[in-house]
C-alpha cells in the first residue's frame, strides 16, 4: 500500500468537472430568486394583491358581459379557482416566513445528516487503528494529504448485499463516511488495494470538493426539485461523481478500474473480469434507451465513468462522450 497520492490528487482537484459549477450556480441562482421573489411578494402582499385582483376581476367582466352589473366584491367568488388559490396563496405570504425558509432549510440538513451520522454510531462499525488498522491508516493518509484538518470517522455497515459507500457531513461538527461491508470484504479477501483507495478516495473527493456541506446544500435546494432536477440537480449529481472519480483514481492509479467494474460486475465476478475486454466492449456502449436511464439517475453510467478516467476526459453529462 504505497503513499501514490499528493501530487495527483492536487492535480485532479484543480480538474474538477467543468459543468459542476455551471449547475451549481444555475441551481444556486433559482434557489436565490425564489427566496427574493418571495420575500418581495411578502413585503409588497397589499399591492399585489389590489393588482391581482384588479386584473382578474377585469378579465372575468370582459369574459362575461352579464357581470357589468355585478360589484368587485361580488365578482371575486366568482372567479375560476386557480385564480382564488393565487389570491389565497399570496395572502398567506409573511415576510417572516419567507426569512425562515432558508433557516428551515438549514434544519432540515442539520438533521437528515445528524440523523445519518446516529444511524453509523449505532449501526456501524467504526474504522480505527485497532479495528481494521491498515484500512485506518491508509484512510488516514489520505485524507491528510487532501489537506482535510481532521482525520474523517470512517464506519463500516451491512448494506445486506449492496454496493456503495458515501460520505457526508454534520455543520459544526465533522465530516464522516462509511463503506458497506460487502465492498470492504471483497477489498479485504482479495487484498484488492486499489480498489479499496479508489473507493475510499471518491468519498474523500466528495469532502475536498465541498458536496457535502450545508450551504453547498442549501444554494442548490431547489435544483432538485421534482421535474426542475432533470436539468439540474441530476446533472449537476452526474458531474460531481465523475469529479470525484478523477480523484480516487489519482489517488489509487488503479488503471485495471476494478473499483467500478465491481459496480457492475459484483463483488465476486468482478476480479475475474477480463479487465481489458470488458473494458474495450463496455466504454464505448451507446444508444437511445442508455441516453434515458442515464439522465433519470444521479450518477453517470457505469461504462462512461470508465470511459472518462481512462482516457482523462471530462464525461458526458447527458450524452455519451467519445
Amino acid at each position: 500500500m504505497n503513499d501514490r497520492m499528493t501530487d495527483p490528487v492536487a492535480e485532479a482537484i484543480k480538474h474538477r468537472h467543468p459543468k459542476e459549477w455551471v449547475f451549481f450556480w444555475l441551481s444556486a441562482l433559482i434557489t436565490v430568486a425564489v427566496l427574493l421573489i418571495l420575500l418581495v411578494l411578502a413585503i409588497f402582499k397589499t399591492d399585489v394583491i389590489d393588482m391581482l385582483e384588479t386584473n382578474y376581476i377585469e378579465g372575468y367582466r370582459a369574459q362575461h358581459p352579464d357581470a357589468a352589473s355585478l360589484t368587485d366584491e361580488e365578482i371575486l367568488p366568482l372567479l375560476p379557482a386557480d385564480e382564488q388559490q393565487v389570491l389565497d396563496w399570496v395572502s398567506k405570504l409573511y415576510v417572516p416566513v419567507v426569512v425562515l425558509v432558508p433557516v428551515g432549510l438549514f434544519i432540515l440538513f442539520v438533521y437528515l445528516t445528524g440523523r445519518l451520522y446516529g444511524e453509523q454510531r449505532a449501526g456501524a462499525v467504526r474504522i480505527t487503528s485497532e479495528q481494521f488498522p491498515e484500512v485506518y491508516q491508509m484512510w488516514e493518509s489520505m485524507a491528510l494529504a487532501q489537506g482535510l484538518k481532521k482525520v474523517p470517522e470512517l464506519y463500516t455497515i451491512n448494506g445486506n448485499g449492496a454496493l456503495n459507500a458515501f460520505a457526508s457531513c454534520v455543520p459544526g461538527f465533522r465530516y464522516f463516511s462509511s463503506i458497506y461491508s460487502d465492498i470492504l470484504e471483497a477489498c479485504l479477501r482479495n487484498k484488492d488495494w486499489d480498489s479499496l483507495r479508489f473507493i475510499l478516495g471518491h468519498e474523500l473527493g466528495h469532502m475536498r470538493l465541498g458536496h457535502v456541506t450545508w450551504w453547498y446544500f442549501l444554494l442548490s435546494s431547489l435544483g432538485n426539485l421534482p421535474f426542475v432536477n432533470y436539468v439540474l440537480g441530476l446533472p449537476l449529481s452526474r458531474a460531481r461523481e465523475y469529479g470525484c472519480d478523477k480523484i480516487g483514481h489519482a489517488i489509487a492509479q488503479d488503471n485495471a478500474y476494478k473499483g467500478l467494474l465491481m459496480l457492475t460486475a459484483g463483488k465476486h465476478l468482478y476480479n475475474q473480469l477480463d479487465t481489458q475486454a470488458h473494458i474495450e466492449e463496455s466504454t464505448e456502449k451507446r444508444g437511445f434507451w442508455m441516453a434515458i436511464a442515464n439522465l433519470s439517475s444521479p450518477h453517470p453510467i457505469v461504462a462512461w465513468r470508465i470511459n472518462a478516467v481512462r482516457k482523462n476526459h471530462n464525461g458526458g453529462i447527458f450524452f455519451y462522450r467519445k
